[in-house]
């Protein structure tokens, strides 16, 4: 097994051995008083403040964002308020004085609890303790496990103690272990920026790799509690059910990742497309709870909630996989930008995570208390009583969190295409060369100003099937590393863009219209005027019709990164072959409609083309030194075919008039010849125009 896969591992068993306490103090309640939510609900307001007090501590405080250190003050008041009224409000109205007892039991597991982690934090430090620090460990557990045998033993009888005391050390070692495994694990950059340099906590991608983080280990935390907690309500045997929920828990959350691992070989995977699937699957498991809990009259069955705890697990390993590949590109994007890791990097991730948990045992814990035990003075013994309590609202917190994720990763700039670019540019960086376009794309994408195409993959997955194309000599396109091509398509009105986006094997950037990009009322107004206007409908569905397409319009476009083209308008031409020759240089493809814009666009064949384009092959060799290559593209509309013709190589030696007059000749000529047309077709139209004048 990899470290990376023993990392993505570690972190789903690290965050599942903070359950095993919660686990344990619910049975033990059931055991003492029948009341299994109590337990869960001390060990869960004892973990939160002990992980408050690690978190907000003098020497980690620091390591926190600047907004999580104004909540502190609001966490503290709202955790004190919650310690009171589970120790010192509550109790009061349970007359059964083995409460104390289940007191006596969760300070115990709390403080085995934070023994292993102490062990740990010594670990971290140094990989040989010393013999005192291990021996004192192993003697304080001890001490734990003869208190807890005593305890239990003295209150229940001898099968039911011996068995709990079982547990009690079972769930030691398998905590022991996981933080242990966490530890060999947790790799990761730790340098100190230098002096003067920003460190790379100031671009955007790094915020919002956060921010995802943090939301992910809330989510994972919310709801671990509250699929146990549902599955603990209600039930005679509680401790069968929590077991087949655990083993369901742990095996699909492997499954995930091991399915990830497989099918890593055959594609590179996105990580953000990782992070969408694994939510995606994350939130149908919370509604398939909901969904129980809503229909469900007399009995909630166990399968029911395994198969959303599967889902849910599934979705998490998912996730945090795909989190977990996002933070291993941050080294080189500090490399690219010229940035630093902050100091003590793997600290400031774990007080982040931590902190993170503690928001999620906090949310968990205030619905836990306002829903079990505010109605009435004992927990749900029933299923009925369970569905009066555990009302849908109950997993509100949970799936608001797993939607702000996905909102978040929606909003993340890292893809596969830039994730290439990256990797180009780190190469280059290597070997001593360098590409200021390609550098600027990938800081572009960093600062947080790009933002990946969601809104077009979409659009794009929902027109393919209707427009079904075959490829033509697809295998015309050689991609060279560092010389893109330019596609030279016929427009056929709206056709041609539609087609040639979807279809053509390989990532463009098409020029488009620069009111397209800029003036959303000029758009509005055009569409409003030449079709919604004609619309059987009122004036206002008309005009919010028109509105939505010149939003969706500029949206698409700066979302596929089309290069504005600056019709009437000289010299902001220059713009035009600037950003083109950029975009060549950092190795993106071209896709232009150079037909003539004054005459109407033929239905077959293609028109007259304007020679602009040709300027772009100019420039790309004074800047380059490359000759730019040039592919004609015919899209038939009646065959539904896409044919791709010869490379046209522009030749830098021959004179500018005779070569561009070359290029636009032998272009138009392929894409006639790809048509089938025998006819010129603006030859044609001048023929019909004379013939009707004479008519006339």
């Amino acid at each position: 097994m990899t470290n990376r896969q023993t990392r993505e591992r570690s972190i789903l068993s690290a965050t599942v051995s903070q359950l095993y306490g919660y686990i344990y103090c619910m049975l033990v309640s059931n055991a003492l008083l029948g009341m299994p939510m109590y337990g869960g609900c001390l060990y869960l307001c004892g973990r939160a403040v002990r992980v408050f007090s690690f978190a907000y501590g003098r020497r980690n405080r620091r390591y926190l964002p600047a907004y999580a250190r104004k909540w502190g003050i609001l966490l503290l008041a709202v955790l004190t308020v919650m310690a009171v009224s589970l120790t010192a409000v509550y109790p009061t109205t349970i007359e059964n004085p083995r409460i104390w007892l289940m007191f006596a039991m969760v300070l115990l597991s709390l403080l085995a609890d934070g023994s292993v982690e102490l062990y740990t934090r010594v670990l971290r430090k140094n990989e040989n303790p010393s013999a005192r620090s291990t021996v004192l460990f192993v003697l304080a557990q001890a001490l734990w496990g003869v208190l807890a045998c005593t305890v239990l033993l003295a209150s229940l009888d001898l099968l039911t103690g011996i068995t709990l005391t079982c547990g009690f050390v079972i769930w030691l070692a398998l905590q022991f272990y996981a933080e242990r495994q966490l530890l060999t694990a947790d790799g990761g950059p730790a340098e100190e920026p230098e002096e003067g340099e920003a460190d790379i906590s100031s671009l955007q991608a790094y915020r919002s790799f956060e921010w995802i983080g943090l939301l992910l280990m809330m989510a994972l935390e919310l709801t671990l509690t509250v699929l146990y907690a549902l599955l603990a309500a209600g039930r005679e045997e509680m401790l069968p059910a929590v077991a087949v929920g655990l083993v369901c828990n742990v095996c699909a959350a492997e499954a995930g990742i091991l399915f990830l691992h497989r099918t890593e070989r055959k594609s590179q995977k996105d990580p953000t497309y990782m992070l969408c699937a694994g939510l995606v699957l994350w939130l149908g498991g919370v509604l398939i709870c909901i969904r129980l809990l809503t229909l469900a009259e007399t009995e909630l069955s166990l399968s029911g909630i395994c198969a959303g705890l599967c889902l849910c697990s599934a979705g998490g390993a998912v996730s945090l996989t795909g989190l977990s590949r996002i933070e291993r590109l941050l080294p080189d994007l500090a490399v690219l930008t010229g940035r630093k890791f902050p100091e003590q990097y793997r600290q400031i991730r774990r007080v982040n995570w931590e902190f993170a948990r503690l928001l999620g045992d906090v949310l968990a814990l205030l619905a836990l208390i306002i829903i079990c035990f505010s109605t009435e003075r004992d927990v749900p013994k029933t299923f009925g009583e369970a569905v009066t309590r555990f009302r849908p609202m109950l997993f509100v917190p949970l799936a608001t969190v797993v939607v702000c994720a996905f909102v978040s990763v929606l909003n993340f700039p890292f893809s596969s295409r830039y994730i290439g670019k990256m990797r180009q540019l780190l190469q280059l960086q290597e070997t001593g060369r360098e590409n200021p376009a390609l550098r600027r794309q990938v800081e572009h994408m960093a600062t947080g100003h790009y933002r990946q195409p969601y809104l077009t993959r979409f659009i794009i997955l929902i027109l393919k099937p209707s427009y079904r194309h075959k490829l033509v000599h697809a295998d015309h396109i050689v991609e060279e590393e560092g010389n893109p091509l330019v596609f030279l398509s016929n427009h056929g009105e709206f056709y041609g863009p539609i087609v040639c986006r979807l279809f053509i094997p390989v990532p463009v950037r098409p020029w488009t219209i620069s009111t397209m990009m800029t003036d959303q009322q000029e758009i509005t107004k055009y569409v409003y005027e030449n079709t919604f206007s004609r619309l059987k409908a009122p004036g206002f569905v008309q005009r919010l019709l028109a509105r939505f397409i010149g939003w969706l319009s500029m949206t698409v476009m700066h979302q596929i990164e089309a290069i504005p083209v600056y019709r009437d308008q000289p010299m902001k031409l220059r713009d035009t072959v600037r950003q083109s020759v950029d975009a060549l240089e950092a190795g993106d493809n071209l896709l232009i409609f150079p037909e003539v814009t004054d005459q109407k666009y033929v239905q077959k064949g293609i028109g007259e083309l304007s020679p602009g384009f040709v300027m772009l092959a100019t420039a790309y060799w004074r800047r380059t030194g490359k000759k730019l290559r040039i592919m004609p593209v015919y899209a038939n509309k009646e065959e539904r075919t896409i044919t791709f013709g010869e490379v046209l190589e522009f030749r830098p030696e021959v004179p500018f008039p005779e070569e561009q007059a070359r290029i636009c000749r032998e272009a138009r000529e392929q894409i006639l010849r790809m048509a089938g047309c025998e006819e010129d077709p603006a030859a044609g139209e001048e023929k019909e125009e004379k013939k009707e004048a004479g008519g006339e």
